[in-house]
């Protein structure tokens, strides 16, 4: 009979103790469960991204810009001593400064399609059509080719709809993810990074060394790819502008975003604002466009790209080309930043491997002797 006060013992509890009581592994238990651990991790990474993917180009966007802004966001913590306060400051920032150029960006657009839907209200969709493909042209080749577009315009705009509406709600939805990833990758960007090294089987030394090269890998892509596209952006911009081309601000955008791709860039603008001059008969400001081109733009790509992304990722220029076409081939527009950063972290990675590989080879060499 149990003593009076004391109760028996629950067995489900003792149960649960046991389970949470540390037990001792043997050598095959040990194995068995990091097996299964790693398994798990897998299925479930596998899992994670297939779910966030709709959305990942606006989650490397955030984490982009945190990385980007993170020294800004660490003097501002310091002077406030409310980490959660400046990460929101920064996020309503970058809100501001981007929702501005999207604005004027918008605008200029507008202003553009404004201009083509005059035109067409005064001369119609068809005489619009073939009188600039008259100027390539045989008439009547001109001809049949506008009657052909003028009757699938409407069919055209019509099933554009949907598609354009599905965009509107993934870009809204997008821009939420930003502005949470922004948020989360300055405001627990440093307690993630300390998660993600304790994970990882490797040495106190070989973690900072990782993270060097990573860091290292994230600058390559963002001066070789982010900073030549603005700079030869500006630069054609500034050709436009010269020429007497309009909305210089429109295409100078355009101009930074082709600017990322290495060998191509702003010529796919510049070329056929040299063309359109030489249709309208100002033959001496096509060729100074062109001139400009070859001259002020081309070295841009040629010498200051592979000079930024070499330097600091160790691409050679071969390689820089062929990760930024693979990777807007398989991931979309996102493999312009992907595609450059798995090359490069793939270089340093290997580079480590092989020093890890010499240091058991030869360890008196690796420790100093």
């Amino acid at each position: 009979m149990a003593e009076e006060g004391r109760s028996d013992p629950d067995p489900d509890e003792e149960i649960e103790n046991d389970r949470r009581a540390p037990t001792p592994l043997d050598a095959t238990q040990a194995l068995r469960e990091r097996r299964f651990l790693v398994t798990a991790l897998i299925i479930l990474g596998v899992l994670t991204l297939y779910i966030s993917w709709p959305f990942l180009p606006w989650v490397l966007l955030g984490l982009v810009f945190a990385y980007v802004l993170y020294p800004v966001f660490r003097r501002l913590a310091s002077w406030t001593g409310k980490p959660g306060l400046s990460a929101s400051t920064i996020v309503a920032l970058v809100a501001l400064v981007v929702g501005t150029a999207v604005f004027l960006f918008a605008m200029a657009l507008a202003e553009d399609v404004r201009g083509i839907i005059e035109q067409v209200q005064d001369d119609g969709a068809g005489s619009l059509i073939e009188g600039a493909l008259a100027e390539v042209l045989p008439k009547e080749t001109a001809q049949q080719v506008s009657n052909w577009l003028s009757s699938r315009a409407q069919t055209f705009v019509v099933d554009a709809i949907p598609t354009i509406i599905d965009m509107t709600i993934h870009v809204t939805i997008g821009i939420f993810v930003f502005g949470a990833m922004l948020y989360g990758g300055l405001a627990l960007g440093k307690e993630t990074i300390q998660w993600f090294w304790h994970l990882l089987p490797m040495r106190g030394d070989r973690e900072g060394r990782v993270l060097d090269e990573v860091r290292r890998a994230v600058d390559s892509v963002l001066y070789g790819l982010v900073v030549v596209g603005f700079v030869q952006g500006a630069a054609g911009a500034i050709l436009w502008w010269v020429t007497g081309l309009p909305n210089v601000f429109f295409w100078g955008v355009a101009m930074f975003v082709l600017g990322m791709i290495p060998n191509l860039g702003p010529i796919l603008i510049l070329g056929p604002g040299a063309v359109w001059l030489y249709l309208q008969g100002d033959t001496v400001m096509a060729i100074v466009l062109i001139v400009g081109a070859v001259a002020l733009v081309g070295p841009i790509d040629n010498f200051l790209r592979p000079y930024l992304m070499g330097k600091k990722g160790g691409l050679a220029g071969p390689l820089v080309l062929l990760s930024v076409v693979g990777g807007l081939t398989v991931l979309g527009p996102m493999g312009l930043f992907l595609g450059p950063l798995v090359f490069a972290l793939t270089i340093k990675v290997a580079e480590l491997a092989w020093e890890t590989r010499n240091a058991e080879a030869h360890p008196s060499k690796g420790n100093g002797a």
